[in-house]
């Protein structure tokens, strides 16, 4: 399936019409990807390949945030699995990546003292994890870079 056709599905997944569409039809695919790249840009930057073993603190309503997000992965994959309503998944991981980028704006992630950073690290790669997983079950690549 060419990246074109998989932009579009993936638009008419989350309901989106051809008026808010960019020029070639991948701007809800480019956001989800954008954000996956993004969070492994991260990782290139802190020198790490994966996420930290270390605890997760909460202490921001974004983090918080994010945390929440997360938590509903399986149950969304759970609903998708009996009802094949695959716009299900695309609507959260669309969520999930806004909610994403609410920490990356508000929260710095590389910039943060020890125990903070590696808590930020974490929900980045719990988030990637995520992300990559969602968008496969969806037939749509995750690219390391954009």
């Amino acid at each position: 399936m060419t990246l074109r056709r998989r932009s579009a599905r993936l638009s008419d997944l989350l309901d989106v019409t051809l008026t808010e569409r960019d020029f070639h039809g991948e701007s809800s695919y480019n956001d989800l990807r954008g954000a996956y790249s993004r969070i492994r840009s991260i990782f290139r930057r802190a020198g790490v390949a994966a996420c930290p073993e270390a605890g997760i603190s909460l202490a921001d309503p974004a983090e918080r945030a994010l945390a929440f997000e997360l938590v509903g992965f399986a149950r969304v994959v759970d609903e998708v699995a009996v009802s094949l309503e695959f716009h299900h998944l695309a609507g959260y991981l669309y969520r999930l990546a806004a909610t994403f980028s609410t920490l990356y704006e508000r929260c710095p992630v590389l910039r943060a003292d020890d125990p903070v950073r590696e808590s930020r690290l974490v929900l980045c790669g719990l988030t990637a994890r995520v992300l990559r997983q969602g968008l496969h079950v969806l037939g749509i690549r995750t690219p390391e870079r954009m």
